[in-house]
């Protein structure tokens, strides 16, 4: 699953047309549907990259997780619910 965060990471692909200056917050959805511990190895990859200050993740039912890029070792991160109303 190394390929995943290589793409969101090129120039070429999920960086691509972004500013130089721009600070970059990755987007990983369904991540219930992956084994965990390669969910924690592409999240760590992501933040290791110096515009990446933090990663988004989503399950299939939009509980979803903000993770600081400081806070990825401790994988300490905020949990909310999207509501339909």
């Amino acid at each position: 699953l190394n390929h995943v965060a290589e793409v969101l990471l090129a120039d070429t692909g999920g960086l691509k047309n972004t500013p130089d200056q721009s600070r970059i917050w990755p987007v990983l959805t369904r991540t219930d549907t992956i084994d965990q511990a390669d969910l924690t190895k592409i999240i760590k990859r992501l933040t290791r990259h110096p515009r990446v200050i933090g990663v988004v993740t989503a399950d299939r039912d939009w509980m979803f997780e903000a993770l600081a890029a400081g806070d990825a070792e401790d994988a300490e991160a905020t949990t909310a619910c999207l509501d339909d109303a």
